[in-house]
Order: C-alpha cells, then sequence, then structure tokens
C-alpha cells in the first residue's frame, strides 16, 4: 500500500486527501490564470504564475484570496446590473448585491482561518 503524505492547503491545514489538495489550490489559481491568461509555474506556499512572455510572477496565497475575493465580487455586481440595468456607465449594486458580496468574502476568511471547523 501506498504511504500517503499529509498536503498543506492554502488555509495552511494538512489534508492527505490530493483530490482536497488540488480541489483547494486550483480554485485560487484557476479565477487568475482564466483573468490574466496566466499558468501556474508552481504552488505551496506562494503561487508562482508563468506570464505569456516568460515571465513569473510569484503572489503570496494571501494576496492570491483577496484578488479571488475581488473577482468574485466584480461577478456579483456585474451580475446584478445585467438583472436590473443602469442605463449609465458607474454601476451601482443593489443593497441585496452588497450584502452577498460581504457574506462571501466572510465565509471565505471563516474557511481560510480554520474557524468553520472544515478540514
Amino acid at each position: 500500500m501506498a504511504r500517503q503524505e499529509w498536503r498543506m492547503l492554502p488555509n495552511r491545514t494538512a489534508t492527505k486527501s490530493v483530490k482536497k489538495y488540488l480541489k483547494e489550490w486550483h480554485a485560487l489559481m484557476d479565477p487568475i490564470c482564466k483573468l490574466m491568461g496566466w499558468t501556474v509555474y508552481g504552488c505551496d506556499p506562494a503561487i508562482t504564475f508563468r506570464e505569456a512572455n516568460g515571465g513569473a510572477v510569484e503572489i503570496p496565497v494571501e494576496f492570491v484570496q483577496r484578488i479571488c475575493d475581488l473577482i468574485a465580487a466584480c461577478k456579483m455586481v456585474y451580475q446584478d446590473c445585467v438583472k436590473n440595468p443602469c442605463g449609465n456607465f458607474n454601476p451601482i449594486p443593489t443593497d441585496e448585491t452588497m450584502i452577498a458580496i460581504r457574506k462571501a468574502i466572510s465565509a471565505r476568511r471563516l474557511i481560510a482561518s480554520g474557524a468553520d471547523g472544515r478540514r
């Protein structure tokens, strides 16, 4: 039987599940890769992205989490504006969208801190 090794998740907890390890790291890497057109060069403890020109950018996990929060918030605001067209170039999200954004960011931070009991 193969030996299982502990793997560090982005929130600094450990798991023996390769599936969980890959899922959580990809949840952080994929939105930025899609947005910037980068590929992942390496991860754990920081994420190193490879640019199209061959350069590399290393970003700490905590900052990547904040970027993912921003990407998710922008998507929510965009979806809100599609549902409720503003008719101008300065879309203002509804109160419901702002509450949902705050809840999503708080939930992500709770999970990242490990305070929700997930391991």
